[in-house]
C-alpha cells in the first residue's frame, strides 16, 4: 500500500513505515501537490484536514480523514478503513523512518566504524537504508514500538469481536 501524508501527520508516516508501508511525507507540500501526487501515483491520502479530504474525494482520490487524538488510534483508523490486519513490525519488514527508503541487512563488519561502541557490543543484526544510509537495529526503543504494535492489534481485535457479536 502506498500513501501520501499531509504536513500534520509526520509521526504517523514514520510509524506506518515501521509496518513496511510506502509513505511519502513532505511537510512543505501544498494541498494541490499532495492531491496530484495521490492521484498520479495511486497513493491513499492521509489527512486531518476536512477540506483537503473532501477535495480528494471530489477528484476521485482515495483519502482517509484522521480525527483521532493519538498516533496509535490514527493507525487503528487507517488499518480499519483499509480492512488490513497489521503484521508484526521489525527492521526486516520496515522502511526507513527518515526517508522511506528500503532497508537491507548490513554486515556488522562493514558498518562497525559508524556505530557507537555500546551498540556494536550489544547488537549483531543491523539494517541500512538503501537511500539515505541510516543504520537501524532493535535497540532499547524497540520495546516501546512493540507495545504500540500490540495496542493496535488488540484494539482492532476488540473491534472485530464487537462487530461479530452484533
Amino acid at each position: 500500500m502506498k500513501f501520501v501524508a499531509d504536513g500534520m501527520l509526520g509521526s504517523v508516516a514514520r510509524k506506518l513505515r515501521l509496518y513496511g508501508m510506502d509513505v511519502v511525507y513532505a511537510p512543505d507540500f501544498e494541498d494541490a501537490r499532495l492531491l496530484s501526487g495521490a492521484i498520479s501515483e495511486g497513493r491513499i491520502l492521509l489527512t486531518s484536514d476536512n477540506d483537503l479530504h473532501a477535495q480528494a474525494l471530489r477528484h476521485g482520490a482515495r483519502s482517509i480523514l484522521l480525527t483521532e487524538e493519538t498516533d496509535q488510534d490514527r493507525l487503528v483508523s487507517i488499518f480499519r478503513s483499509l480492512g488490513v490486519k497489521p503484521s508484526g513490525i521489525g527492521p526486516r519488514s520496515s522502511r526507513c523512518t527518515v526517508c522511506n527508503g528500503e532497508l537491507v541487512r548490513a554486515s556488522k563488519l562493514r558498518i562497525h566504524e559508524a556505530l557507537p561502541p555500546s551498540v556494536s557490543q550489544r547488537h549483531s543484526v543491523f539494517y541500512k537504508c538503501t537511500s539515505c544510509g541510516k543504520l537501524f537495529w532493535e535497540g532499547s526503543h524497540w520495546r516501546r514500538i512493540s507495545l504500540m504494535s500490540k495496542y493496535i492489534r488488540n484494539k482492532l481485535s476488540e473491534e472485530n469481536a464487537e462487530r461479530d457479536l452484533r
